[in-house]
């Protein structure tokens, strides 16, 4: 008997289980389902070209100070704006600056390295643009106390994700985005603080010229940068060496793979050689930033050369063209790509994922094949079966298997497009936010039942099958008790 009742209640055991999971299942279905996908993809075996979807030089930081003179140690006000030229919008933006102090006697070398570089700022992060927007801007850099007077001029970049430029390089002088120029004047008579001459820098006794493509070393060559400090005042002076070792450039922290300081003295009307043996890296191009510091004021250079014999790819912007996603209207979701030092690298897959706001994949598309030097894109169509506010562009690069570079890209309603946001609200069976919570709470409630049903019925069978009687022993009897 009680082998039976244990059999007839592991099947509905049995049921109230499968009934349960039908409850998650039917509830997961309501929250995040959405209509079929339309058209099957095709995985294209070959690539497109970048620009037809990437335009450098789409955003432009049209700025300029509003006061033309200024003094050391005072602040230079900066407005204008930000305008996104490019038809699809841009999230997670960067306007970085770089200030140059005019000191070039020479124009040949002012062509071949450009003037000396005094600073480079993070001017604004986590930038928004529409499509087509243009965003007002004010912010300000503060004349160092011990900047040389002169004339300045600034020049400006944009970045998306610490990581791609749509605006000048930030890694080089000679490629820049708008420019702006202003005169720093002092009342003491003129300070002169000690830097770098840009005009002597040189890799393993091969100079570099900062406006020429970087110099090329075989991989597991040790490289040392020499170059010479300046000190043409009358009095000594005592210098914060800083030297910082990065992978490709100097705008991503997790970029930074070494740094060195130490002081150097440097003694009036003379000139120092200072050398730095930087760190051999298992990467294609090392990036190194020198910075002299005296008092507040910088003398900076951007050192950056290439190891051959490594093959290595990269991401370059991440995007969907249109935004939002309108039902019947299609869209291309893409990313540029490509090998940093070589002219093919092989055995490559970029997979291209857009999600909705409920992370329920819209639709996928994934690249296998070569990745050539040249700059290539991977890109796929997708056509909505309804609209969309919320959704993530997620790029995965891998080679052999191994990922090199994941990044997710999310264009939030609420900034971009807030009435757009009422679409999120809808399943793609019609059903709103409020409306599958009560039918959530129903299903709950249903279970509940069922479960609670069970449990009386085992508890019945027990009782019917041993006659309603419970006999019991107690401890000093001995007949059974009725």
């Amino acid at each position: 008997m009680h082998m039976y009742i244990h059999t007839h209640f592991r099947a509905w055991l049995a049921l109230g289980v499968a009934l349960t999971l039908l409850w998650v299942s039917g509830v997961a279905a309501i929250a995040t389902a959405q209509a079929p996908l339309g058209e099957e993809e095709v995985n294209t075996e070959g690539a497109v070209s970048c620009f037809d979807y990437y335009t450098f030089g789409s955003v432009q930081v049209d700025v300029a100070p509003y006061f033309s003179r200024v003094l050391a140690a005072d602040p230079v006000l900066f407005g204008g704006e930000v305008i996104n030229n490019n038809p699809y919008p841009l999230v997670d933006g960067q306007i970085w600056m770089k200030v140059f102090k005019q000191a070039q006697t020479d124009s040949g070398l002012r062509k071949e390295n450009g003037e000396p570089l005094v600073d480079f700022v993070l001017v604004k992060d986590g930038i928004t643009l529409t499509a087509g927007e243009r965003m007002p801007i004010e912010f300000t850099w503060e004349v160092p106390e011990y900047a040389a007077a002169g004339n300045y001029t600034t020049a400006f970049f944009f970045t998306t994700a610490h990581r791609y430029n749509l605006l000048g390089l930030s890694f080089t002088d000679d490629v820049t985005g708008n420019t702006a120029s202003f005169k720093v004047e002092r009342l003491d008579g003129g300070y002169t603080p000690v830097v770098f001459d840009k005009n002597d820098v040189y890799l393993d006794g091969v100079p570099v010229s900062f406006a020429l493509p970087p110099r090329h070393f075989a991989k597991d060559t040790a490289v040392a940068a020499r170059t010479t400090l300046v000190n043409d005042s009358d009095e000594d002076r005592l210098v914060e060496l800083t030297w910082t070792t990065y992978q490709w450039d100097g705008i991503l922290a997790s970029h930074q793979m070494a740094t060195e300081t130490r002081t150097v003295h440097v003694a009036a009307q003379s000139r120092k050689d200072v050398v730095y043996d930087t760190p051999t890296l298992d990467t294609a191009v090392t990036f190194i930033v020198a910075e002299a510091k005296e008092g507040d004021a910088k003398s900076l250079l951007n050192i950056r050369y290439v190891r051959d014999g490594i093959e290595e790819t990269r991401l370059n912007f991440p995007s969907i063209t249109s935004y939002p996603l309108t039902e019947g209207q299609p869209v291309d979701m893409f990313s540029c790509v490509h090998a940093t030092n070589v002219d093919v690298v092989r055995g490559n897959t970029l997979t291209l994922t857009l999600a909705d706001a409920f992370g329920e994949v819209l639709a996928e598309h994934t690249y296998d094949g070569d990745i050539t030097g040249a700059m290539m894109a991977v890109a796929e169509r997708y056509t909505p079966t309804r609209d969309h506010g919320t959704v993530s562009l997620t790029a995965t690069l891998k080679n052999a298997g191994g990922v090199l570079e994941e990044i997710t890209t999310t264009y939030d309603c609420a900034a971009l497009a807030p009435d757009s946001c009422a679409a999120d609200e809808a399943d793609g069976d019609g059903s709103t936010a409020g409306e599958r919570v009560i039918i959530a709470a129903l299903s709950v409630l249903v279970v509940l039942v069922v479960l609670i049903s069970l449990i009386r019925y085992v508890r019945g069978r027990r009782d019917t099958e041993g006659g309603g009687v419970t006999n019991m022993r107690m401890p000093n009897d001995t007949e059974p008790q009725p």
